[in-house]
């Protein structure tokens, strides 16, 4: 259930965008799917100019190179169709999934908000300072949302969590997630979520949780890279979506230069509810 209102969530947050479809198609496509169908996909989009090597590990470029030409220079480059980017209508309205089953036996909260990607933002800062905003929202245990809805006299929340993806081709997304206590209400936590971001837009974030945001991405990269993992899908999804060598390794120093005034910049064009949509995933009967 939770990753079918998540395909939901998307199908609704992109009106126009192909970013609205899963990326292996809807169930009902798939079963009609046959073997020729999966060759022809393949033999039309799988061609080494049009796919990313990255190699990590105790390894030199003058030992990997000769193997990456020996088993992939064979590989002839071929044509490839050019991608056409559809553009994303305005939204004039916000909109709401709610999902029920039985399967579910705690109920969740979520909010997705289309926001600028590091591609498409119009300044270069504008990704780092929304980065910084997730941060400051839901990050960490210090987080506002935090400290107001788990940590707080009320505590309503048993988790939360702010999140955004900047690494795509086109449109980006904000996103906004709590699970409430038992006794809690869904109502109760939208609400609460709610207070958080009029509270933000209309006071702004301080240098001081700015500085801990930051200073907490920039930990957070120092642990990544111990994560060969990690590190290689960071570099792979960069270099396939335009950017550089230079954007991933320069990114803690990046994000150390993002201001409070650039984050009350980046909620402002980010958190608007027109541009949102917003789930719920509830427990339903017993078949």
């Amino acid at each position: 259930p939770s990753a079918q209102l998540s395909e939901l969530a998307n199908a609704s947050l992109f009106i126009n965008h192909p970013y609205r479809l899963p990326p292996i198609g809807w169930d009902v496509e798939i079963q009609r799917l046959n073997y020729h169908d999966a060759l022809t996909f393949y033999h039309t989009w799988y061609a080494p100019n049009n796919a990313t090597l990255v190699i990590e590990g105790a390894v030199t470029l003058e030992q990997v190179k000769p193997l990456a030409t020996k088993y992939f220079g064979p590989i002839a480059r071929r044509p490839v169709p050019v991608r056409e980017r559809l553009a994303e209508p305005p939204h004039l309205a916000p909109t709401r999934v709610v999902m029920t089953s039985a399967r579910i036996h705690e109920p969740s909260w979520g909010r997705d908000y289309l926001a600028p990607s590091f591609r498409t933002s119009e300044k270069p800062e504008q990704g780092y300072a929304i980065e910084v905003l997730a941060e400051v929202l839901g990050g960490s245990a210090v987080s506002r949302l935090d400290k107001a809805l788990v940590l707080g006299d009320a505590k309503l929340a048993a988790s939360v969590s702010a999140g955004y993806d900047g690494d795509a081709y086109d449109l980006g997304t904000f996103a906004l997630a709590a699970t409430p206590r038992p006794g809690v209400s869904l109502d109760e936590i939208e609400k609460a979520v709610e207070t958080q971001i009029d509270r933000l837009l209309k006071d702004g974030v301080t240098e001081e949780e700015v500085a801990r945001a930051r200073e907490h991405l920039q930990e957070s990269a120092i642990y990544a890279r111990d994560n060969l993992g990690s590190a290689a899908h960071i570099l792979g999804a960069a270099l396939s979506i335009g950017r550089t060598i230079d954007d991933v390794e320069n990114w803690p120093e990046r994000i150390s230069k993002v201001t409070a005034a650039e984050v009350n910049e980046a909620a402002h064009i980010v958190l608007k509810d027109v541009n949102s949509v917003t789930t719920s995933l509830k427990p339903g009967p017993q078949s």
